[in-house]
C-alpha cells in the first residue's frame, strides 16, 4: 500500500501520539521498557504501512496496556507483551530482527 506524503504524516502523527499515551498508560521502569515499546510502535507503524492493520490497532493495543497494567502482576510490562503475543501475534524478536541494523 503505498502512502501519500499526507498519509505518511498522519500515520507518524498518530505514532508519535500512540507512544506517547503507551508510557503514559503502563510507564516504562527502566529502559528496556522504553526500548520494548519504542520497537512496538515501529512494528505497529510498519503493519500499517503495509496495509496488515489499519490505525485502529493503537487504540486496540492501548486497552491491552491498560489491562495489564490494572492488576497485580510484579511485573505488568511482561503481561503487556504475554497479551500481545496472544492477541495480536506480536513476536519482539521476530520484530527486531526483521529491522535493520542502526548505523
Amino acid at each position: 500500500m503505498d502512502f501519500s506524503p499526507s498519509d505518511s504524516a498522519s500515520l507518524a502523527t498518530h505514532t508519535l501520539a500512540f507512544f506517547e499515551t503507551l508510557l503514559a498508560t503502563l510507564p516504562a521502569r527502566s529502559v528496556s521498557d522504553r526500548t520494548c515499546y519504542r520497537r512496538l510502535t515501529e512494528w505497529l507503524r510498519d503493519e500499517i504501512r503495509a496495509g496488515r492493520l489499519t490505525t485502529e490497532i493503537f487504540a486496540q493495543v492501548l486497552l491491552y496496556a491498560r489491562e495489564a497494567g490494572v492488576g497485580r502482576a510484579r511485573n505488568p510490562n511482561a503481561v503487556f507483551m504475554s497479551i500481545l503475543r496472544k492477541e495480536i501475534g506480536y513476536d519482539p524478536i521476530a520484530a527486531r530482527q526483521r529491522r535493520p541494523a542502526a548505523r
